[in-house]
C-alpha cells in the first residue's frame, strides 16, 4: 500500500462512527514529514465536535508513530469543493470526505 492508500485507508477508518453532522469535509494532505488534516465544519464547533475531531486526529495519529501530524478547523458552509481543495495548495491532496 502506498502513503496515499495508506493515508486513506488510515482517515476512513478514523471517520467511521466518528464523523458528526456539522462536518462538511475533510481534506487530507501528504507533506514531506507528515500530514495535515483539515475539517470544515458547517458552522462554529460544539463539545461534541471538538471531541469527535480529537478521536479522528489521535486515531490517525495512531496509524503513524514518529510522523508530524497536524490538523486545522475551517467553519465554512458556502464555499464550493474547489475552493477548499484549493486552500490546500503546495501538500499531495489525498482525500476528500463530504459529510
Amino acid at each position: 500500500m502506498d502513503g496515499k492508500e495508506h493515508a486513506q485507508a488510515s482517515l476512513k477508518r478514523a471517520l467511521q462512527g466518528n464523523a458528526t453532522p456539522n462536518i462538511r469535509a475533510v481534506l487530507l494532505g501528504l507533506k514531506p514529514d507528515g500530514l495535515f488534516i483539515r475539517f470544515v465544519l458547517h458552522r462554529a464547533p460544539d463539545g461534541e465536535d471538538t471531541d469527535s475531531i480529537g478521536i479522528i486526529t489521535t486515531e490517525v495519529m495512531a496509524d503513524y508513530d514518529h510522523s508530524i501530524i497536524e490538523h486545522d478547523t475551517l467553519v465554512d458552509s458556502n464555499s464550493p469543493a474547489p475552493v477548499l481543495i484549493e486552500s490546500m495548495q503546495g501538500l499531495d491532496l489525498v482525500v476528500v470526505y463530504g459529510g
